[in-house]
């Protein structure tokens, strides 16, 4: 997994530049999921918030993940990284 950066048109934001962060294999090597996080402070003026994009791979399609769905993820990984 490189550092890539790409750049995405936000329908309510206009263009914002994506730090890739992380890969999630789905069901094969072909089929998979990118996260990207964008510079908070580069887009505050604008009116965005942190967030998390996620761009399936296979179709290029990219989509911007809400507040609960970003909350299940945190939990996820907290039980899988767990040490009891």
């Amino acid at each position: 997994m490189n550092n890539e950066t790409i750049k995405h048109k936000d329908p309510f934001f206009g263009e914002i530049e994506l730090q890739s962060i992380g890969q999630v294999v789905l069901d094969s090597f072909l089929n998979t999921e990118t996260y990207f996080l964008h510079e908070t402070e580069k887009y505050k003026r604008r009116g965005l918030d942190a967030g998390i994009y996620v761009r399936n791979d296979e179709s290029g399609e990219i989509k911007f993940l809400r507040g609960n769905q970003i909350e299940m993820i945190a939990k996820i990984h907290d039980k899988l990284t767990r040490l009891d």
